[in-house]
């Protein structure tokens, strides 16, 4: 059963969720988003990986070891 397409009020707008140039894409449109959205994920997998590797030396800084910021920040 197919619904009716939407008519919007004649005093209220269209709302934006339902303008066709933001959801009707064309297939190329659709596997280039869906190929963004796969390097964003892996980039961030990788990011989040080397973030919380164990095996990785954590690097000090001079703060922390009790250095006076303008010896630093040379």
């Amino acid at each position: 059963m197919a619904e009716a397409p939407y008519k919007p009020a004649p005093l209220f707008p269209r709302p934006p969720q339902l303008d066709p140039a933001q959801y009707d894409a064309s297939p190329q449109q659709r596997a280039a988003e869906a190929e963004r959205v796969a390097i964003r994920s892996r980039l961030k997998r990788h990011y989040l990986l080397e973030l919380n590797d164990p095996r990785r030396t954590s690097i000090v800084s001079g703060a922390s070891r009790g250095a006076r910021a303008a010896d630093v920040w040379k």
